[in-house]
């Protein structure tokens, strides 16, 4: 419940920010792939291979040349793991399957900006709550990861009229597992095609 209210603070925090911005105002929606390679140290995990998943969200953008720009996305990543057990004596393969809803604060510049194309890069921050996941053919009861996870990276797009592309890379700021002395964390790639509802 605590991570689900972090998505919705880390939103709310920065909506008077949009003032500082102008007052141009834009609503869009996007989707697109999603690829979440996680650093392991756990022992038992042998190998790891992420095959990633899809994204789709919404976006919210202030300002003229610069701006800012909230976004809520949900997205799932599937990966296959070599698990063996605690004793050593089996080894078993499945996927480890991660649902997420996330809050994305994307500030940018655009130093391109005309009406029928944009340039826009800049920083991102995000925080995802995991809404759901799922381990397929392991003798686990659950993957021990926290349910919260924060990134920092940085992003470009393009936009040609009302149709955008957009690519970014995110970088895991926290320890996602539950386990002392375990490291789990989480790099983020994204790339999504989006569409201008209203706005710019």
């Amino acid at each position: 419940m605590n991570s689900a209210k972090n998505v919705w603070i880390v939103l709310l925090a920065f909506m008077p920010a949009s003032l500082l911005f102008g007052q141009k105002f834009g609503v869009g929606a996007h989707a697109g792939y999603n690829l979440s390679s996680l650093q392991i140290n756990n022992p038992q995990i042998k190998t790891y291979k992420g095959y990633g998943g899809a994204m789709v969200g919404a976006w919210f953008r202030y300002g003229g040349m610069f701006y800012i720009q909230p976004e809520v996305n949900y997205h799932f990543s599937r990966s296959e793991v070599t698990y063996t057990s605690q004793d050593g004596l089996t080894t078993q393969n499945g996927s480890l399957n991660t649902h997420y809803l996330q809050a994305v604060i994307a500030p940018g510049v655009r130093p391109i900006n005309t009406k029928m194309f944009q340039l826009r890069l800049g920083p991102a921050a995000s925080y995802s709550v995991m809404i759901d996941e799922n381990l397929r053919k392991l003798d686990l009861k659950n993957s021990q990861l926290k349910n919260g996870a924060w990134h920092a990276g940085f992003f470009t797009g393009v936009n040609i009229w009302r149709f955008s592309v957009d690519v970014r890379y995110f970088v895991s700021l926290n320890n996602q597992s539950s386990i002392p002395d375990q490291r789990f964390k989480s790099n983020t790639f994204q790339a999504a095609l989006g569409f201008t509802l209203f706005g710019r």
